[in-house]
């Protein structure tokens, strides 16, 4: 077995695809994307107009029919590709790589869009490839159910309906979402901020500044202290009582109005003599 050369394709042209003026590129006949196509996501095929486009997006499947009509002689064996240029886009031909000796119809191609990008396509674009081989006998003439094939039928779209989806598109939506999350949590840092300062910074500093009391001994009964800087202050009085000071602002000077821990009675010193 071998692939017939150049001119020997040219030669049996008319045979394959009904004309002589059919491209070949090397040993290969060129083929182009027919008048209809089905992508997944869309719910029915598309019949298309001359020339007109449409987009095979990133991560779906797709079914394209070729526009040429392809006869094979039982001594003939064909075997079909995609066009380079749109494979390194990455589109990638999932159906089958041979025509079997005898098949009539339409070509059917399977394929999937592998790359980033969305690939945009058009009615009788140069997209296919087919090469033929030589067979020293005659095969069993195809019998199968392509056989006559014409257009993209019921069956083959729904065998692969539906959105698929997608590594491309999982990604799109993950960055969809750490953009919602990092924006949103970026405002309510923003938010934050303010109520921060405003409530729970100088209990903060106080808890740093403050972190055991400090203790002050008395030495003449009614004696009167000041307090500067100071958020909690134990105070301890002639007759051994221990009391409380606590300031709500310890920024700011404070005098009497002391506290004993053990009840809630205030305790005034009104005397002028002081110590810190």
């Amino acid at each position: 077995m071998s692939f017939l050369s150049t001119d020997a394709l040219k030669e049996i042209l008319p045979t394959i695809v009904g004309t002589e003026s059919q491209p070949v590129d090397g040993v290969a006949i060129v083929l182009t994307v027919g008048r209809e196509v089905f992508i997944t996501g869309h719910p029915t095929k598309d019949k298309l107009k001359e020339r007109e486009q449409f987009e095979i997006p990133s991560g779906q499947f797709a079914l394209l029919i070729t526009d040429e009509t392809i006869s094979l002689p039982l001594n003939k064996l064909g075997f079909i590709t995609i066009k380079f240029g749109l494979k390194k886009q990455g589109l990638v031909n999932i159906s089958g790589f041979h025509v079997d000796p005898g098949f009539s119809g339409k070509l059917l191609f399977s394929v999937y869009n592998a790359g980033a990008s969305d690939i945009v396509l058009s009615q009788g674009a140069d997209a296919f490839r087919l090469w033929i081989e030589d067979l020293k006998i005659d095969a069993e003439p195809y019998n199968g159910k392509h056989q006559g094939q014409i257009e993209i039928s019921d069956d083959d779209v729904k065998q692969i309906k539906g959105r698929i989806a997608s590594p491309a598109a999982l990604m799109k939506r993950i960055n969809r979402l750490y953009d919602f999350f990092w924006i949103g949590g970026t405002v309510l840092m923003i938010l934050a901020v303010p109520l921060f300062v405003d409530y729970w910074w100088p209990s903060v500093k106080g808890w740093f500044r403050s972190e055991q009391p400090k203790t002050i001994v008395i030495r003449d009964p009614g004696s009167s202290i000041t307090i500067i800087g100071q958020s909690s202050v134990e105070v301890l009085t002639p007759d051994s009582v221990v009391i409380w000071y606590k300031s709500s602002s310890p920024e700011k000077e404070t005098t009497g109005n002391w506290a004993d821990p053990n009840d809630t009675t205030e305790t005034t010193i009104t005397e002028n003599t002081a110590g810190n």
